[in-house]
């Protein structure tokens, strides 16, 4: 009667006290981007003196700049090819404002200058510095002038002006090199430097040559592989304009995939490729309804059943080892992002694995999300994969945070009579259940492990529980949570036909995580498969969460704020770090960042031992590191 009370009088206060209570240590800080300006630092520098005395005035009309054009030792002499890339760079910031037209012409020819300097094999590298500088400058210019002045198509072409100001357009067409996908798939570019990461800690980027943008994907007649990347998505890609010699105008615009391209050619040099990896990934994310769809997920199970499954932020690429992330309660695949930020960036990580996550309601008993991602994975190999000649996608690794390493877990273990005495110690079949019924809890039971999961990384994992469920708040968040609705027909049918319920109801995810429970019990004590690897990652605070009082009974002992250390820790783990970090920062830090890779640089090297050099599949092949060091 209480309960009943306390649901009618204070629902409203009941649900967002769980909500907050809960949410505040699992969830991570919102993602987002947002557009700035920056001043023109090379506008504002002005002239080198060597370029006022080659033009002979610090402020020179066009027509010297053009004098100087054509002059013919312009296209041998890195000296004058820088000034003249300087006066044209000049004279575009004087035309910006009222002749964008104009402004486009010079900065190509600023471009064109200064592109030629960096071919050039015997350049010095304040020469270098400079013409890289005025490259990407003008570039950037020409690309945002093009955007606003709609004469940008990212799938075919570009149309810029011709120098000798005929007032002709010239079509200029873009190669796309490195990427997976198809060009109808480029939609609307913009450029990185003009956005601002909210809520990232580290920004990846690397110098070099050309200019980061980000491309917002086209809807389009998806492929089938296509459909695990999410409805709303940016990818990234830099911008480069080629020159040669015979022209003035760019005989072509590079977009370039810098997760697969690191260089690009500048007339008889190779040089770096310019890039930024995580502003891609902060646009991404701020048009993800996930964080949203995270609370519903812990609420009303069935209000985003049709949401759930694997994503991806780039399409599947047969020879790379895939990396699983699995998000823990009231939480999404969001929370991986400052992680897979870190990895991306790593040009080992992101040429050897491709990093998928899993999202789903967080509301149903663990042992039944852990169906649902079996599923996922059975159906992912089916649609990307179907005749299993991938070798890469047997070796899979799979990275769980709290509740999510309990659903990681149960990949690696058989199922059968004992993890069915959660619920009767009768035989299924006996009990005369409905065919609806009976094949939800079959399916959630009686399973055969994932043999081409290989390895898993537990982070804040609480294999033998947490004094949440039974807190306060865990008792406050089950009178909200709704199982779905083929949950709540088996609890009916259950209460009536199973007279030994040991719970007397189907428990929620809340309930299964209390200490010691049953299915936690069942679960610790399956034994390692001799093939399959286990890591734990667990978080100590040092000063003690607010909320801890509140969450853990015995607020003495060594925990993240959710999960003591002893619920943590794993006897099968091969390996075993400790990070200062409270339960919903751990798998958030630099140190776990380092760790991972090191697993997955492990991961390689157990690989080569087994005589797995490399993993070659429809013309691509994945070299194995030669040492881990690599």
């Amino acid at each position: 009667m209480f309960w009943l009370e306390l649901r009618q009088k204070l629902r409203p206060a009941g649900t967002w006290l769980a909500v907050f209570c809960l949410i505040g240590l699992t969830s991570c800080a919102s993602i987002s981007v947002r557009h700035v300006a920056h001043p023109d630092q090379i506008a504002l520098r002005g002239l080198s003196p060597v370029t006022q005395q080659i033009s002979g005035s610090t402020h020179p009309d066009e027509s010297v700049v053009l004098a100087l054009f054509e002059e013919p030792s312009t296209d041998t002499d890195p000296t004058k090819l820088l000034a003249t890339a300087e006066l044209a760079y000049q004279a575009a910031s004087h035309a910006r404002y009222w002749s964008p037209d104009d402004a486009l012409r010079w900065y190509v020819a600023c471009a064109r200058q200064a592109y030629f300097i960096l071919g050039m094999p015997e350049t010095s590298s304040e020469h270098s510095l400079r013409s890289l500088e005025l490259y990407n400058g003008s570039v950037a210019h020409c690309l945002r002038l093009a955007v606003k002045s709609g004469k940008l198509e990212c799938r075919s072409q570009i149309l810029a002006l011709n120098l000798d100001d005929s007032n002709l357009e010239t079509t200029i067409p873009i190669e796309q090199s490195g990427f997976y996908r198809d060009a109808s798939e480029f939609g609307k570019l913009e450029l990185c430097e003009d956005l601002q990461v909210v809520g990232l800690a580290r920004l990846h980027s690397t110098r070099g040559m050309g200019v980061p943008v980000l491309i917002h994907k086209r809807a389009v007649a998806e492929a089938l592989e296509r459909r695990y990347e999410p409805e709303a998505m940016s990818f990234p890609a830099t911008a480069i304009l080629h020159f040669n010699a015979s022209k003035h105008s760019p005989v072509r615009l590079e977009l370039a995939n810098p997760l697969t391209v690191q260089s690009t050619d500048a007339g008889e040099q190779v040089v770096e490729l310019a890039a930024d990896f995580t502003t891609p990934l902060a646009s991404t994310v701020s048009q993800s309804p996930l964080e949203r769809l995270a609370y519903a997920g812990f609420l009303r199970s069935d209000s985003v059943r049709k949401k759930s499954g694997m994503r991806m932020l780039e399409p599947y690429q047969p020879g790379k080892i895939p990396v699983v992330f699995v998000h823990g309660l009231v939480s999404s695949p969001i929370t991986w992002v400052p992680l897979l930020n870190d990895l991306w960036a790593d040009p080992v990580m992101r040429k050897r694995f491709q990093f998928w996550s899993y999202f789903y309601p967080t509301a149903d008993p663990f042992p039944t999300s852990a169906a649902d991602l079996r599923e996922a994975l059975v159906k992912l190999r089916q649609d990307l994969d179907p005749n299993h000649v991938d070798p890469a996608f047997d070796q899979m690794v799979l990275v769980g945070h709290s509740m999510g390493g309990l659903l990681c877990k149960m990949m690696t273990v058989d199922g059968g009579d004992d993890f069915f005495e959660i619920v009767s110690k009768q035989p299924l079949d006996s009990l005369g259940l409905t065919p609806n019924v009976r094949d939800e809890l079959a399916r959630t039971f009686f399973f055969d492990r994932q043999k081409n999961v290989k390895r898993v990384v537990f982070i804040a994992t609480p294999h033998h529980g947490s004094a949440l469920s039974p807190g306060l708040p865990g008792q406050i968040a089950n009178r909200f949570v709704r199982l779905r609705s083929v949950l709540t027909e088996a609890n009916t049918e259950m209460i009536r036909k199973i007279p030994d319920l040991p719970e007397g109801h189907v428990p929620t995810s809340v309930e299964l995580l209390a200490p010691n429970s049953r299915a936690l019990s069942i679960l610790v004590a399956q034994p390692r498969p001799a093939d399959v690897h286990y890591h734990s990652i667990i978080g100590i605070e040092t000063k003690g969460s607010e909320l801890s009082p509140w969450l853990l009974r015995e607020t003495s002992e060594q925990s993240d704020g959710v999960v003591p250390y002893r619920s943590a820790h794993l006897e099968a783990a091969e390996s075993e770090l400790i990070v200062t970090a409270e339960h919903s920062r751990v798998h958030q830090t630099i140190e776990t960042t380092r760790e991972v890779r090191m697993i997955l640089l492990e991961h390689l090297q157990s690989l080569k031992k087994q005589g797995l050099a490399e993993f070659t599949t429809k013309g691509r092949s994945v070299l194995l590191p030669a040492n881990s060091a690599d």
